[in-house]
């Protein structure tokens, strides 16, 4: 059985609304990775724009311009991004990032939450650099908390991008 019909024979589990940071948000999942990026210090968008039959869940600044970002509720396996049928046709145009359930170090060579498709695979490797974090288990555990138990406050601890493994701190 393929990984899809695997994912289409799941039951369906209803989106709980969510508020974090003065938006409300259509899932907790959502919320959850707007804490995420948050706690990595990069400045987010809720639903930025509505392109030809695909509307990103955030966008994420960045020096080579937007990353869409599209979250959905999946275990990200490499190479099986089935659930984002809607963006396919969007990655020749702009730099996207697929997230999942957890953050999915999709990367070989840099500690990113999602897998970064750019649309020049020049670009590739510089937007992976400029993108990658510190420790991806301990910032998503940390944003979970803040979205369950404290969404109105701000997250506890000040986590830096990663350029080395030595280079994050939780202060």
């Amino acid at each position: 059985m393929s990984a899809r019909s695997q994912i289409e024979n799941l039951p369906q589990i209803k989106a709980i609304p969510t508020a974090y940071s003065g938006v409300n948000f259509r899932s907790r999942l959502e919320a959850r990775w707007a804490a995420f990026f948050d706690l990595a210090n990069w400045h987010w968008t809720y639903e930025p724009i509505d392109f030809d039959g695909w509307a990103p869940d955030f966008s994420l600044k960045c020096s080579k311009g937007p990353i869409y970002v599209e979250v959905k509720p999946v275990d990200i396996e490499p190479q099986d991004y089935s659930q984002f049928e809607k963006v396919e046709p969007h990655i020749k145009s702009h730099i996207v990032m697929l997230c999942g359930v957890i953050p999915h170090a999709a990367s070989h060579h840099y500690n990113n939450p999602g897998k970064i498709i750019t649309p020049d695979w020049r670009d590739q490797e510089a937007v992976e650099y400029e993108m990658q974090c510190g420790s991806l288990r301990a910032m998503w555990d940390d944003a979970g908390n803040a979205v369950q138990w404290a969404p109105a406050a701000r997250a506890t601890r000040d986590w830096r991008p990663a350029r080395s493994n030595q280079n994050w701190r939780g202060v």
